[in-house]
C-alpha cells in the first residue's frame, strides 16, 4: 500500500490513513498490517503516532519521528493545545451549531464534541413511513478525545453518522450501500 504524506520534517510527519487500516498495531487488529508498520517498512526509523483514529475513519494522523517529540506531542493533546477537525455526513437536519456532552468530570470519562452545519439536503428515498430522507454535512471539533466518541456522541443525539455500523442506523446504511455504493464510515478527519 502507498502511503500519502500530507507534511513532513525532521520531528513530524503526517499521513493520509485510508478506511479499514489501524493506526497501530493492538488487540483490536488481530494481526492485521497497521498504518505505523506499513510507515517503518517505507521508511525505516522510529514512529510514534500522536494520536489516533477510529479504523474506519479515514485521514490525518500525525507521528512523531523521535522520543523527544512524541513526549511533546502527548503533552500538547493532553493539555488540549492542539485542536482537530473533522467532516461528516449524519442522518436528519440538525441545528447550525451544537454541543454535545456526555459522562462527567467525576467519573473521568467527561466527553465533549462540538459540531457546526455546513449543508443539509432531503433526497426523495423512503425510509418507513418518511417519504424523503434528511442529512446534514457537519464539521466536528472533538473538545476530548475518548473512544469512538464522535461516532457514538452522533448516535446518541439521533443523528448517527452514514456508514457506521456500530452505532449507525441501519436502514440508512443499507440506503448509501444500495443507492450509492457506500461502503465506508462518512466520517473523515480533515485537520
Amino acid at each position: 500500500m502507498e502511503l500519502t504524506v500530507l507534511y513532513e520534517d525532521e520531528s513530524l510527519i503526517a499521513i493520509h490513513k485510508p478506511t479499514g487500516l489501524h493506526v497501530h498495531p493492538s488487540d483490536f487488529s488481530r494481526n492485521e498490517v497497521s498504518l505505523l508498520e506499513l510507515l517503518k517498512d517505507e521508511y525505516g526509523g522510529w514512529f510514534a503516532p500522536a494520536h489516533r483514529i477510529d479504523r474506519a475513519t479515514s485521514g490525518i494522523v500525525l507521528f512523531a519521528r523521535d522520543n523527544k517529540t512524541a513526549r511533546a506531542m502527548g503533552e500538547l493533546f493532553s493539555l488540549r493545545k492542539v485542536s482537530k477537525r473533522y467532516i461528516a455526513v449524519v442522518r436528519g437536519f440538525l441545528p447550525e451549531y451544537g454541543t454535545i456532552i456526555s459522562g462527567s468530570a467525576e467519573t473521568y470519562d467527561l466527553s465533549e464534541t462540538r459540531y457546526s452545519v455546513i449543508g443539509q439536503v432531503e433526497l426523495p428515498y423512503k425510509i418507513n413511513n418518511h417519504p424523503t430522507v434528511r442529512y446534514s454535512l457537519v464539521e466536528v471539533i472533538p473538545i476530548t478525545g475518548r473512544r469512538h466518541q464522535i461516532r457514538r456522541h452522533f448516535s446518541t443525539n439521533s443523528h448517527p453518522i452514514i456508514g457506521d455500523v456500530k452505532y449507525g442506523d441501519g436502514r440508512h446504511n443499507q440506503l448509501f450501500r444500495d443507492t450509492f455504493s457506500l461502503q465506508r464510515l462518512l466520517l473523515f478527519a480533515v485537520e
